[in-house]
């Protein structure tokens, strides 16, 4: 956890995994009482490790989860979780249910990988 910035009773903070290939941005607004997730600035990370398809499936069940269903907690060890405010941007909309959009997105990582497509193999060639 890194504490990107601080303004106004505001805390940016940034969550990082253990292997440092996924972000997530959250707001700690403690003039309000409240965490909002910031999905527009949270993703994949490329850097001393390159994300794997258990990164890309992670993200994207966060991202996903979160942006179709409005729900976020964040937890921290055996403490009771926190609802966490979720504020979508207007520019943005989902076209297709969440697990759809997971398993694209787990598709996509694999074609760029060149893995063949699940459900796809030597029989099909």
């Amino acid at each position: 956890m890194h504490v990107d910035a601080v303004d106004g009773g505001i805390v940016r903070t940034v969550l990082i995994n253990e292997r440092k290939t996924i972000l997530l941005v959250f707001f700690l607004d403690y003039k309000s009482g409240r965490i909002h997730t910031n999905l527009e600035n949270g993703g994949l990370f490329s850097g001393e490790q390159e994300p794997d398809e258990t990164d890309v499936r992670a993200y994207a069940t966060f991202f996903y989860k979160v942006f179709g269903n409005g729900v976020a907690e964040l937890r921290c060890g055996d403490l009771e979780p926190v609802d966490c405010e979720i504020v979508i941007p207007v520019n943005m909309m989902m076209t297709k249910s969440p697990d759809e959009a997971i398993a694209d997105s787990v598709e996509a990582f694999r074609l760029r990988l060149g893995c063949p497509i699940q459900g796809q193999g030597s029989r099909d060639r």
